[in-house]
């Protein structure tokens, strides 16, 4: 008798009889074979039905995962692209105010500017200063932090003009398009 994990049972049976026979020295064989699968098990079919469920529900939370993780390294990517930004309008606005401290000064020479005007603008650039000193330390923990989570030679960052992106389809987990406007 042999049983697979189907429950697949197969019986071979064989006899040797003389009973039947005229003469006593001719023996009569048989042999028979029998193959029996049951049809329905109900516990087979409910543990069935549980490992079906459990493998869907893995197979979610896996998917999941997957989209959380790809959420953070987006997000990542998010907030070190509007760093960047924040350091470049800070280095923009630095130079205006160095400026404007330039005018002010010259028609502070000539009489046409009080000195609590150049006391302000001076402050403003002193803050614009601390901002900037801020942002770029902000900007360096969140490159460490990419660095450190193995991202820093998955990026690419590309400039292109408007339509389609030259890109072949399927080669990029994540797209992040800055500036884009639709009229």
């Amino acid at each position: 008798q042999a049983e697979s994990e189907e429950n697949l049972t197969v019986n071979l049976k064989s006899e040797l009889s003389y009973a039947w026979m005229k003469e006593s020295s001719f023996s009569r064989t048989a042999n028979q074979l029998v193959a029996t699968y049951p049809l329905y098990q109900p516990e087979q079919s409910d543990l069935n039905a549980a490992a079906s469920q459990q493998h869907s529900s893995r197979q979610y939370q896996l998917d999941a995962t997957r989209q959380q993780l790809l959420l953070q390294v987006a997000l990542t990517y998010f907030r070190y692209w509007s760093q960047q930004e924040d350091l470049h309008f800070l280095q923009k606005e630095r130079r205006s105010i160095e400026s404007i401290l330039q005018q002010v000064k010259q028609r502070f020479q000539v009489g046409y500017q009080d000195l609590n005007d150049i006391v302000e603008i001076q402050a403003r650039l002193d803050m614009n200063h601390a901002d900037e000193l801020e942002a770029r330390q902000s900007l360096e923990r969140t490159r460490q932090a990419a660095h450190d989570a193995g991202l820093e030679d998955r990026v690419e960052t590309l400039k292109v003009s408007p339509g389609p992106l030259p890109l072949p389809d399927g080669c990029a987990d994540i797209v992040f398009t800055k500036d884009v406007v639709c009229h």
